[in-house]
């Protein structure tokens, strides 16, 4: 009401209170789920107080509000990852526990066994009420060993950075920030560099979403070149008024929100250029969930030992009983896309073979010479080899398979792994899921996930894409490599090989190595659907 009444300053006075009931409020909640689904009911009074700041012209405040409001359960999720949380915890919760991981694991055995016949949609439904039914139990009780854990306690939650120690800390000379703010009438950018600051405002989300999907949409698809073009420079037009004179050619770090989590900044059209030239000719782009989770990440990792040059790598799985590998007959290898539906949708006996999965692998064996490296194909491309292998050795993961997602219960994305045993008659547990991925232990200063949608998962207000890459960063990769629609499985392999070739033989960071891979494909005269999906996250230095 103070707002309508242009009682600006009363209006934040106001706003200012509420939101320290909901900041109470959250501290007091020990599930981070919970927390989750709170802090985004309560997204709308975080973006009011941003609309006042920017009408007030403090922009400055206005950023640090809407960094309050980034990625925070995710901020306190690495926080707690370097702590034992089951240390000194009744044994009878960590009996509950493994107890609700087992039966976690024989719903799943029952889910492949059932996906891979003949099923009704109701059989399918109730398999999926009970899994869900498992994962709250189990949420539940890591909830109790979180409350009733000495070493939790004494975990520090982390408070959202200002705009000063952002500058001074978190960025440097070469990078620039592009934070978001998505909201009902107006959206708002600032770009951030470390000496530098300036804000935008911009349409509201709705109109940004119609043509970030349109974008998008061009993008995704093997549509022509020139369609990615006229969509980009509509979307350029919506979000990135200009790149101002200090930030022409440093890397961009992308704090997005919405429908910007789903698009390829580095295929947007550079400025004031008569042929399209893709923004990542001129800039290095990571996509990042908030400056506040990076600080922590690299507090975590800052006393850790750095696992020697050397990599793990899977690749080419067996996923159906018909495969050559189980049969022994000839057989024309078939090609995939990808899985184009989510797991609820998914029929087992329709996953099809990836065969030049096994050519990315060997060729950055070949690059990686005499590095240290495990490899598992075939039938050893298992679940139990992910996590039964002590990956803590290794400086890079690589999985090239098949990805999935489950927007309504993010738990349950992952990746494809083997799925059947070598004679062909038994099926086995082989989805790497994000319950399983948190509790992995990495030492990985990249994680690539060469496969569909990685990228993508639950879309949270207030906390953005909750899926596969965070899982990852918390068990403790510095950087995750992730895919934002179904690539192409043999121009995939080659992005890959180039991408290694730059870390590998030209000594290039990773973010350098993917700009430069995907600048050779665009060079090449491929269509940004072939090359632009995959995006880092994470640490750039």
């Amino acid at each position: 009401v103070h707002k309508s009444q242009g009682r600006l300053s009363d209006a934040l006075t106001k706003i200012e209170s509420s939101i320290g009931l909901v900041e109470d409020v959250r501290s007091n909640v020990s599930s981070g789920d919970l927390r989750t689904t709170y802090f985004a009911t309560q997204q709308e009074i975080y973006q009011l107080k941003t609309d006042l700041l920017m009408q007030l012209e403090q922009y400055e405040a206005a950023f640090e509000n809407s960094e309050a409001t980034r990625a925070r359960t995710f901020a306190e999720l690495i926080g707690e990852a370097s702590v034992d949380i089951r240390t000194g915890v009744d044994p009878d919760l960590l009996f509950q526990e493994e107890a609700l991981r087992q039966q976690i694991s024989i719903i799943e055995n029952r889910r492949i066994a059932l996906r891979s016949g003949e099923h009704t949609p109701q059989e399918a439904e109730a398999l999926d009420n009970e899994s869900d039914r498992v994962l709250q139990q189990l949420e539940r009780v890591l909830n109790q060993i979180r409350r009733s854990s000495p070493a939790y306690a004494e975990t520090i939650q982390p408070q959202p950075l200002t705009l000063e120690q952002i500058q001074n800390n978190v960025l440097d000379d070469d990078t620039v920030l592009l934070q978001y703010a998505l909201g009902e009438e107006q959206s708002y950018l600032w770009i951030v560099g470390n000496n530098q600051f300036k804000a935008y405002t911009l349409s509201g989300e709705a109109e940004i979403n119609t043509v970030a999907d349109r974008f998008r949409s061009a993008v995704a698809t093997s549509r022509p070149t020139h369609l990615a073009y006229s969509t980009g420079q509509a979307l350029m037009a919506q979000i990135l008024p200009e790149i101002p004179d200090w930030a022409r050619g440093k890397r961009l770090l992308v704090a997005a929100d919405g429908n910007l989590n789903q698009i390829p900044f580095s295929a947007l059209p550079l400025p004031q250029q008569n042929d399209y030239v893709p923004l990542l000719v001129e800039h290095e782009i990571l996509s990042q969930p908030s400056m506040t989770s990076v600080a922590v990440m690299r507090q975590q990792l800052a006393g850790r030992a750095k696992a020697p040059p050397s990599i793990a790598l899977l690749a080419d799985p067996v996923y159906r009983a018909d495969d050559v590998r189980v049969t022994g007959q000839t057989q024309p290898i078939e090609t995939t896309r990808d899985i184009a539906r989510n797991l609820r949708d998914l029929d087992l006996r329709a996953i099809n073979r990836l065969p030049f999965t096994r050519n990315e692998a060997e060729a950055i064996l070949d690059l990686a010479k005499d590095m240290p490296t495990t490899v598992a194909y075939d039938f050893d491309a298992t679940h139990e080899w992910v996590t039964g292998t002590d990956l803590s050795d290794y400086s890079i993961l690589h999985l090239a398979t098949h990805g999935f997602i489950n927007p309504v219960n993010p738990q349950l994305s992952g990746v494809v792994l083997t799925l059947v045993e070598p004679s062909g008659q038994n099926r086995q547990n082989g989805f790497l899921r994000l319950h399983d991925i948190f509790n992995l232990q990495l030492s990985a200063e990249l994680v690539v996930l060469s496969a569909c949608q990685t990228g993508l998962g639950e879309n949270v207000s207030g906390e953005g894409i909750v899926g596969l890459s965070r899982g990852f960063m918390y068990a403790g990769a510095e950087r995750v490599a992730v895919s934002l629609w179904n690539v192409d499985d043999e121009a995939t392999a080659q992005l890959m090989a180039d991408f290694y070739r730059g870390m590998l033989e030209e000594d290039m960071s990773p973010a350098a190595a993917m700009q430069a891979a995907q600048r050779a494909s665009w060079e090449a005269g491929q269509v940004p659907n072939l090359w632009a999906a995959f995006t880092l996250q994470g640490e750039w230095q």
